[in-house]
């Protein structure tokens, strides 16, 4: 990630002793590996909402190709499976929207929760 060497991690956890000391070292260590876990958890799930998001894009192009030929005179199977991706691009779009509503939900009560336990 960071392309950082043996050398260097020893380096760093040296510095670290002598400025934290060996009391504190191991809670600063938690708390760095903590952030980098979130940071990391963060970029998964951006990655997966672009990857999600280019899905979506591509059945829709498809759907609007197909329709713009004018396939519905093709035979019944090829009609059915154009239904399927028109459904599977509505099911994707609609999973988008409820994770966002989700997201928002779940962030409106942990700012309420943090918001009562400041007040008392």
């Amino acid at each position: 990630m960071f392309d950082i060497g043996f050398s260097e991690i020893v380096l760093i956890f040296i510095v670290g002793l002598v400025v934290l000391g060996p009391t504190r070292l191991p809670s600063a260590i938690r708390t760095v590996m903590g952030w980098i876990r979130a940071v990391k958890s963060l970029a998964t799930n951006i990655q997966d909402e672009f990857s999600e998001e280019l899905r979506l894009q591509e059945l829709k192009e498809s759907i609007k190709k197909a329709e713009e030929l004018n396939l519905k005179n093709l035979s019944s199977d090829l009609a059915e499976k154009i239904d399927d991706l028109k459904y599977s691009a509505k099911e994707l779009e609609d999973s988008i929207k409820n994770k966002d509503v989700y997201k928002k939900e779940t962030l409106n009560i942990d700012t309420t929760q943090q918001e009562e336990i400041k007040g008392k």
